[in-house]
């Protein structure tokens, strides 16, 4: 019974730990294609080769691809998978003035993260830009590990170290047990006879019982 329990939560642990990294493998790896301005031309590239100072279009219905201001339209974007947050987000494009832009400070109603999905795009109406009309884009500013996506796998990949009291106390627990099997196992042979096999085979019992493999389960 203790080898089928045993068995049977290694493998819910290995499926589950299975599962999360094929989820983080395909959060960190998502590639797509957006549309880029280069040269003066629209062109259709992977989201993986773009760089800081692209400038590429918002289209609804897509993630995201790096950290981004927008700089003509405004985007409303779902950034529950940063935040939690289920309530879309509405996001406007930066004002054409000298003030100095803060990504996470006032620039945030002007930033795009990574992950995050369009859930709705409103093209800016300009007279001079008629080649943008219907337009809305966006200007790359971090890319890849530097993203907010990218920072947020990278502390799921390699967390802070945490020290907990019940691991501090489990040492303790541990060398009390084993004190407490020695002398469990020394009584067993002194008074079952100590040139009795049966008294070896019952000691080791004792001592297997006091060890158990569900010693985790009931210390947790």
């Amino acid at each position: 019974v203790q080898t089928c329990i045993i068995l049977v939560a290694a493998f819910i642990c290995v499926f589950l730990r299975l599962r999360a990294e094929h989820r983080i493998k395909e959060m960190a790896e998502h590639v797509t294609d957006v549309t880029v301005l280069r040269d003066g031309q629209w062109t259709t590239a992977s989201s993986a080769d773009l760089i800081p100072g692209d400038v590429f279009e918002v289209e609804e219905n897509t993630l995201i691809p790096c950290d981004a201001v927008v700089l003509s339209g405004t985007v409303v974007v779902n950034e529950s998978s940063l935040t939690g947050e289920a309530m879309p987000v509405r996001k406007f494009a930066i004002a054409n003035d000298d003030n100095a832009y803060e990504m996470n400070g006032s620039g945030k109603s002007n930033t795009l993260f990574a992950g995050t999905i369009v859930q709705q795009t409103t093209p800016a109406v300009s007279a001079t830009a008629t080649e943008e009309k219907g337009r809305v884009y966006a200007l790359t500013l971090r890319t890849g590990i530097a993203s907010e996506k990218g920072m947020l796998i990278h502390k799921i990949l390699f967390p802070s170290p945490v020290s907990f009291i019940f691991n501090e106390h489990l040492k303790v627990a541990i060398c009390i047990l084993l004190v407490w099997g020695l002398v469990a196992f020394c009584l067993t042979l002194y008074l079952m006879g100590r040139g009795n096999i049966t008294s070896w085979y019952y000691g080791v019992f004792i001592i297997s019982e006091i060890f158990s493999p569900l010693l985790p389960a009931a210390f947790t």
